[in-house]
This record gives C-alpha cells, sequence and structure tokens, in this order.
C-alpha cells in the first residue's frame, strides 16, 4: 500500500502543519486505488477513518468507490432522490399588480417583470384589473386555472370548447356527410 516517504526529505515539507489539502494529496501519493474495501467495485477515494486528514497510517485510510466513501460519511442522505415528483411551485400575489400566478422574476407577473425589463421601474398601479374573460366569463377562484407560465385561464372557457371539440368528434364518427366547421 504505501508507496514511499519521499516527501519527507523535501525541502518544502511542512509535517503536521501542512492544511487538510496537503493530507489529501499525501494520502493520494501514499496508497494505490484497487478495489474498494466495502463493495469491490473499483475505488476512487480514499477516506480517513478519524476525519484528520494528516494522519496518514495504514490503519487509519481506507479504499472506497464513490457511493461507499458517501454511505461512511453520512453525505448519501443529502443527496435528492430520483423520482421523487417536485413539489409544485405556490401561488403567490405580484407585488405590482396584486394578480395571483405562479413564482416568476423576482416576485412579479410577467406582464410587470416584462414593463420592469423594458422600463426600469414598476408597472403603473392604475391599469384596471382583469376581473373577466374574453368571453365575459368571472374570475374567480374556483373558475380560474393559472398555467405554468403565471397566466390566467378560464376554467368556464375550457370546458366550452371541450364540448364543442367532442360534438365534432361524435359527428364525424356518425357519418354526417357535411362538415361540421362550414368547409
Amino acid at each position: 500500500m504505501p508507496r514511499g516517504l519521499k516527501a519527507e526529505k523535501s525541502h518544502g515539507w511542512k509535517g503536521n502543519d501542512a492544511g487538510v489539502d496537503a493530507g489529501r494529496v499525501r494520502a493520494r501519493n501514499l496508497y494505490n486505488l484497487g478495489p474498494c474495501e466495502r463493495c469491490g467495485e473499483p475505488a476512487t477515494d480514499r477516506h480517513h477513518v478519524d476525519g484528520n486528514t494528516l494522519n496518514n497510517e495504514p490503519d487509519n485510510v481506507q479504499i472506497f468507490c464513490r457511493r461507499c466513501h458517501m454511505i461512511v460519511d453520512g453525505r448519501i442522505e443529502l443527496l435528492p432522490t430520483v423520482g421523487v415528483p417536485r413539489k409544485p411551485a405556490e401561488i403567490s400575489i405580484c407585488v405590482d399588480c396584486g394578480v395571483e400566478y405562479r413564482p416568476l422574476r423576482k416576485g412579479r407577473c410577467i406582464r410587470c417583470a416584462a414593463y420592469f425589463y423594458r422600463h426600469g421601474s414598476p408597472r403603473p398601479l392604475n391599469i384596471p384589473k382583469i376581473t373577466h374573460c374574453p368571453r365575459g366569463h368571472e374570475y374567480t377562484s374556483a373558475n380560474t386555472r393559472i398555467d405554468k407560465k403565471g397566466c390566467k385561464n378560464c376554467r368556464a372557457c375550457r370546458a366550452e370548447d371541450e364540448r364543442k371539440r367532442r360534438r365534432l368528434a361524435k359527428a364525424i364518427i356518425d357519418g354526417q356527410t357535411e362538415d361540421p366547421r362550414g368547409n
């Protein structure tokens, strides 16, 4: 395992006054990597049992693969697990206009953030608040859906569009000769 102690004869040798990184470099020079001592996979790390990197005695240095090293150090629990869905973003209120949105651009909705980017100042507050969709449905908490971009979508309009689409599909399936769209 140990290769040699040539470094002790160097004029730059600091002994135990060396830093943490110097101890790691010394361990790299002293111990060759082979198979992991826990699982047998190819090793990548040298682990100091007592946590002192300057203590490079053979009984203090273990050779591990990265996974086993992280398990022994307790760092494996800090890694995010694969496949766990992320928590959906909470809906907030824009600091300029008061519209609900998913958090974007420093507390501002898309419109206010774009205005701030172009003009360098917050959007004027005398803008009338949008309370109804273009088809006239009121934006209420039950009727409003906020998409990933922070835009409001009317659930009633979406339901109407879905009903139209289904009627059109049923008309085509039933073999209606005319195109129901009027084409």
